[in-house]
């Protein structure tokens, strides 16, 4: 392939996002980000011809999300991922339609070095074809029971949480209300806000402390992602993206009410 590429690295390692701009820059031109919000600008701004970005950035699978935006605005694009966890065994053959590579860490310098000039896309090759048909809350609406029983187990096992004299009704509390929300089974956005604000004032009166709120919605925000990611081939994967911003998005969002109507965080 002649001439020189616009290449923009997504990656939270320093040190490696910089030695990515090294290497790459010696031939062509390369753009960074170490977060996936100016990854996502970037994209959204800008002409690419390749994106090399790493599974987990901020969130879970935040590569995944760089990788559906390059794909639907930049479909001639090329698109790397590069994650340090092989285990892909159901996943690999649904993530082929919004990427292009998948590299192992660690990644050797000559790989890197020639990940640029591997085959393009072809002019007019047939586009993507997706394995599924699910959205983001579809998914999560299917595998809601397992989804609590996974945030459950995670809750049972941190050494803080479950050792707190609660039954798993208590436990529970509204945190299955927050997850109909995002699985669409409850839609109403003043019904999420009001699970959310209950959840923090049971807490309260459960005598928890806020990093424990924290922790019960990161738990979740895990479950649901696994539950994703375990499921791609039920997915519309031009729709991940979207799906997936809208998940952190709203569980950040419930997270504030809840410590909001919790009474340490001030709105």
């Amino acid at each position: 392939m002649a001439g020189r590429l616009r290449i923009l690295v997504a990656e939270d390692d320093r040190d490696m996002l910089e030695l990515t701009r090294t290497i790459l820059g010696q031939t062509d031109e390369v753009d960074i980000a170490d977060h996936p919000a100016p990854a996502l600008r970037l994209i959204a701004a800008r002409e690419y011809d390749l994106l090399i970005t790493d599974l987990n950035i901020c969130h879970a699978c935040d590569g995944l999300l760089l990788a559906g935006a390059m794909r639907a605005l930049h479909p001639r694009a090329r698109t790397v991922l590069v994650t340090g966890n092989p285990d892909f065994t159901r996943a690999l053959h649904a993530m082929q339609s919004s990427l292009d590579l998948i590299v192992l860490k660690p990644v050797e310098i000559d790989l890197l070095r020639g990940i640029p000039r591997m085959a393009p896309v072809p002019p007019g090759g047939a586009a993507p074809r997706y394995p599924g048909k699910a959205t983001v809350a579809e998914v999560l609406a299917a595998h809601r029971a397992e989804i609590i029983a996974a945030w459950m187990k995670l809750v049972r096992a941190d050494p803080v949480l479950g050792a707190l004299p609660l039954d798993d009704a208590e436990r529970l509390d509204h945190v299955a209300h927050l997850l109909d929300a995002l699985a669409g089974i409850q839609p109403d956005p003043e019904d999420e806000r009001a699970a959310a604000e209950e959840h923090g004032r049971t807490r309260r009166g459960q005598n928890y402390r806020v990093a424990w709120v924290a922790a019960e919605v990161s738990y979740l925000r895990r479950a649901a992602v696994e539950m994703v990611i375990n499921n791609l081939l039920e997915l519309d994967l031009g729709q991940l993206p979207f799906g997936l911003f809208d998940l952190h998005t709203r569980l950040d969002t419930d997270l504030l009410h809840a410590l909001l109507a919790f009474g340490l965080v001030s709105g």
